[in-house]
């Protein structure tokens, strides 16, 4: 196999991953998050100050972390599974627990967006101390990230099964 100047091969052979908008709301989420709990600690120390508005921003972005990596993680299949029933069984009747599993993952995800929604809508009442911005951010987040794993799923299906 021929390899241009510039290109770096990827191990397994495969191109890289494009880098989406999860991808990115992710990193900038741990580098902001690093900066800012860097910065409140260097004032804690350095000058017997903290900002209180820092407490704040860092569990946001930490939620942005969790569910934007948690959507990440399971587009790519880097989430954890037990496969073993998967792996024991031969033939036609291997897609079978496949199945089953991704529908009631749907209908969870499902579940999780429907008490999620009713959660932001009563979060939008409360706010930060210190940012003084609705609390509802925080479940905002959540449902982006559920919404993508139902995303992935259905495409996952489609992609498995309709398209063959």
């Amino acid at each position: 196999m021929e390899q241009r100047t510039g290109e770096h091969p990827h191990p397994n052979g495969q191109r890289p991953p494009s880098i989406g908008p999860l991808d990115f709301a992710g990193g900038l989420s741990t580098i902001l998050l690093c900066c800012i709990v860097f910065f409140d600690s260097v004032m804690r120390y350095l000058f017997g100050i903290s900002i209180a508005a820092t407490q704040e921003i860092a569990m946001i972005l930490l939620a942005c972390i969790s569910f934007f990596g948690a959507a990440t993680a399971y587009r790519d299949k880097q989430h954890m599974a037990v496969t073993f029933i998967v792996h024991k069984m031969f033939g036609e009747h291997a897609n079978i627990p496949v199945i089953v599993v991704r529908m009631i993952n749907l209908v969870f995800f499902g579940i999780l967006v429907f008490f999620g929604i009713q959660l932001f809508f009563v979060a939008r009442m409360t706010t930060f101390t210190f940012l003084h911005i609705s609390k509802a951010i925080l479940y905002l987040v959540f449902l982006v990230g559920i919404m993508a794993m139902i995303y992935y799923e259905c495409v996952d299906i489609y992609n498995t099964y309709v398209r063959r």
